[in-house]
């Protein structure tokens, strides 16, 4: 199966969290250009086009000026290797045992509030028409309710509820006039009760991870294709690539995850780029983001800047030089 809308099909890029931030604010609340010139010369050897950066909008409420002055410092550093940006605006993907920072549930089955909305205004407004911005990632994975124990009633309402409020997000951000399109990430299935959201974004983003070893991942990716041709709308991966401690067995799951996207000329950021602090980032602060009986261990880059010992099978992918 073959997507029909297709701008998209040549990103190959990595998530990315500096190595310095455990939690999402400290992205930006730490901000340091040396670490985050290092890292991303890491994703050039890589033969990166694209990071999907992931900020926070108590980054943004604790020192607006900053946030924005480190930003567009982020944005030179990556332009000044090739590689373009998509800002993740919000979160709601957690994990249970070392939660990383997350747009409660709360929020998001309110109607947007004033700061949020101010948060929208001053960052997207401020580089609305910048160049170097690949999309607008309004949300990582929303719609997260899988640890509630919660009748099907219930969840279906806070869905609706959730809906709304990413609407009226879009039609905040669509004021402002960006030049860059509006996506959202994802995670899990494709979901006809969010054709709504589907059709009011620019492109469509899904995170396909599981069930590489067998069938399942190509299946819910032709799913996605058969959605994005249904609304007319293009489609990337922000998100895939189960992980591994072992670095041979996670080398695999590469080939078995980028070899059907590759042959459905799918363009993809893989998670994530390089060690550190967060949960995937480090071995000793691992996920159930990965086959039975393993951990989620999912850095393309070790610590101290070289590749990852039999990773250098995704140059195979980006036609990188690996130097």
């Amino acid at each position: 199966m073959f997507l029909e809308n297709n701008p998209y099909q040549d990103i190959r890029g990595f998530n990315y969290w500096p190595s310095y931030a455990m939690v999402l604010d400290d992205v930006m609340d730490r901000f340091c250009p040396e670490t985050v010139e290092r890292e991303l010369e890491g994703a050039r050897r890589l033969g990166a086009n694209c990071v999907r950066v992931w900020v926070s909008n108590v980054s943004w409420q604790r020192d607006a000026d900053r946030f924005l002055k480190d930003f567009a410092a982020l944005l030179r550093i990556a332009d000044g290797k090739g590689i373009s940006v998509m800002p993740a605006l919000f979160n709601r993907w957690v994990d249970t045992d070392y939660p990383v920072g997350v747009t409660d549930l709360t929020t998001v089955l309110c109607p947007l509030s004033g700061a949020n909305r101010d948060y929208l205004r001053s960052f997207v407004g401020a580089f609305r028409d910048d160049p170097r911005i690949l999309m607008w990632d309004i949300c990582n994975e929303p719609f997260f309710y899988f640890p509630l124990q919660l009748g099907e009633d219930a969840l279906r309402e806070m869905k609706r509820a959730e809906i709304s409020y990413w609407l009226e997000c879009i039609e905040a951000i669509r004021e402002l006039k960006p030049v860059r399109p509006l996506t959202i990430g994802f995670a899990g299935a494709a979901d006809r009760e969010l054709l709504p959201l589907y059709r009011a974004l620019d492109v469509i983003s899904f995170h396909p991870y599981s069930s590489y070893w067998d069938d399942g991942f190509a299946k819910l990716t032709d799913e996605f294709i058969a959605l994005a041709n249904e609304c007319g709308k293009p489609l990337l991966c922000s998100e895939t690539c189960q992980g591994s401690l072992d670095d041979g067995t996670r080398a695999e799951i590469i080939r078995l995850t980028l070899d059907p996207l590759t042959e459905r000329k799918i363009g993809w950021i893989a998670w994530h780029l390089c060690e550190g602090k967060i949960v995937t980032g480090n071995r000793e602060r691992t996920d159930g983001n990965c086959r039975p009986g393993e951990r989620g261990y999912m850095p393309f880059l070790a610590a101290d800047g070289s590749i990852r010992p039999h990773h250098e099978i995704v140059l195979k992918y980006t036609g990188g030089a690996g130097n």
